[in-house]
């Protein structure tokens, strides 16, 4: 005859369950720190791409005024 402990395999569901749903909370929240870097480093992108156009419309400004100003300075 065999003896089955059904409080013990009770126990043992219940420490798996509890494991399971620590693992599935942290996952959780893993996954949202991920977004958040992912959200955070978009706008560092979108950030310095902007500030990259603007130094370029900057840059192409000065080159169309710098042959007027050497013009200015020689004559």
């Amino acid at each position: 005859m065999e003896v089955v402990n059904v409080n013990g395999d009770v126990e043992d569901e219940k420490k798996f369950r509890d494991k399971l749903l620590q693992a599935e909370q942290e996952l959780a929240a893993a996954k949202g720190r991920e977004q958040a870097l992912q959200n955070q480093l978009a706008k560092e992108v979108n950030d310095n791409q902007e500030r990259f156009k603007k130094q370029l419309e900057s840059q192409s400004k000065l080159e169309v005024s710098s042959p007027l100003l050497f013009y200015f300075f020689v004559y």
